[in-house]
């Protein structure tokens, strides 16, 4: 089962895994946020609550859940998985590698930092020139989240 939470006023949807997931879950969470990531684009953050691995069920949840992840994630800003678990708390690390979204990790006690983190503004790339007097080089610092768009600039 997957108990969901959509708040429509700060664009972010929590989940949190109880137990064996199925695909109808997953279709009621399309169900909910669908006409809400049609009508405004995106979603600002989702919010994975879970304890351990075993809230998948099976590798039929797993396999749905990566479903999803997979639909969406050109959707959604940020993901905050709240969990003390070690092996979930390498999550962030790893999806990172295949979603756009930005994901972090925080303690279960965190969830209200893991909000204001979604809430916050992106920071946007910047980059700098820094001049080397009398030398032939030019170093260029750059800070902040690189996307596709900044290689269009």
């Amino acid at each position: 089962m997957l108990q969901l939470s959509f708040d429509e006023t700060e664009a972010t949807l929590t989940l949190s895994p109880e137990g064996q997931l199925t695909k109808e879950d997953f279709q009621k969470v399309n169900d909910e946020v669908n006409p809400f990531i049609e009508e405004n684009g995106e979603l600002k953050g989702l919010i994975i609550e879970t304890k351990s691995v075993k809230d998948w069920g099976s590798w039929s949840g797993l396999i749905n859940h990566l479903k999803f992840v997979k639909e969406h994630h050109r959707q959604i800003r940020k993901v905050a998985t709240i969990t003390d678990n070690k092996v979930l708390a390498a999550a962030p690390s790893i999806a990172s590698h295949f979603v756009r979204a930005e994901v972090k990790q925080f303690a279960t006690d965190a969830i209200e930092e893991a909000k204001i983190w979604i809430n916050s503004p992106e920071e946007d790339l910047n980059i700098s020139m820094i001049p080397f007097p009398n030398k032939p080089v030019i170093g260029i610092q750059m800070m902040g989240k690189m996307e596709k768009r900044d290689l269009l600039m």
